[in-house]
């Protein structure tokens, strides 16, 4: 039943891109129609119009006569391009060079260019834009995401951990990179050891040099979500050392802040100073 289920499920993707892909096939149908029509003005107005006893003059009025003869034919040489016809009528491309070139530069833009672009337009709808796939792929990402978020926790557990549930740089790269090495070899991630080892550098946001489990899992499904250059996680492991220095420096010059205004209050409140010199007052203010 479940292979069933994932056949019709494949089957789904295919019918729905395949809808996708006519959608578009038919907005380059409809170019393809409007270059045929323009194209085959061109030919009426050269060469389906020729005086009678011009040189080849049946030959081509027979095939350019009016637009709709003229579109037929030009069709018929982009689906099958073939100029055999034209090259057995002696003189005839050698005479009218501008004919010539026509021709060979419909065939290459016409035919080839229209089949190539018809290929491009079909796969793209079917496998690159398919809604159905896109939604799919998001799902996966989800249930990896969440896979690896309990593998990550299941990891950390198992490590020499203290009594806040840290554990040390060595411990982790010892002993939990292997296993996360492991795992994303099995979900197919590209990866490197030189990598892992970067990757352990930068899960201790707080400089304590020590791990926690949401710093260990953080940068794990990090890097499984597909922020691969470390060179991101490094701006973001800058910039929380950045955020817990400056905290650290905010407390501690807020004891030093209340007690300066504290002792300017009592200077000034004494009688030994009645009034302060201008220099007092600014620095006050600058503290």
């Amino acid at each position: 039943l479940v292979r069933v289920f994932k056949f019709l499920k494949k089957l789904l993707l295919l019918a729905v891109g395949f809808v996708e892909a006519a959608q578009a096939v038919a907005w380059v149908t409809l170019l393809m129609s409007v270059v045929l029509y323009m194209c085959s003005i061109i030919m009426v107005r050269t060469c389906g119009q020729l005086p009678e006893g011009t040189p080849h003059a049946e030959f081509l009025h027979e095939r350019f006569y009016d637009i709709r003869t003229s579109m037929m034919t030009l069709f018929v040489l982009m689906s099958s391009p073939n100029l055999d016809h034209y090259m057995q009528q002696d003189g005839l491309i050698w005479e009218r060079p501008l004919l010539l070139i026509f021709l060979v530069g419909f065939v290459i833009m016409g035919s080839f260019g229209m089949t190539a672009l018809l290929t491009g337009v079909i796969s793209e709808s079917m496998f690159e834009k398919n809604q159905v796939r896109l939604e799919e792929a998001r799902k996966e990402v989800d249930e990896m995401i969440n896979h690896f978020e309990d593998r990550a926790d299941e990891i950390h557990q198992t490590l020499a951990v203290n009594e806040k549930g840290e554990a040390t740089r060595d411990e982790v790269l010892t002993q939990a990179m292997p296993v996360v090495a492991k795992m994303f070899s099995e979900a197919m991630i590209e990866f490197n050891h030189h990598a892992l080892e970067d990757l352990v550098d930068v899960m201790d946001i707080n400089s304590s040099g020590l791990i926690d489990a949401n710093e260990f899992k953080r940068a794990i499904i990090t890097y499984a979500s597909g922020v691969k250059p470390l060179s991101i996680q490094e701006v973001h492991y800058n910039t929380a050392v950045c955020i817990n220095k400056l905290g650290d420096i905010q407390r501690i010059l807020e004891p030093i802040a209340a007690k300066s205004e504290n002792d300017f209050t009592n200077v000034r409140s004494s009688k030994v100073i009645d009034h302060p010199p201008e220099w007092f007052e600014e620095t006050r203010h600058n503290i």
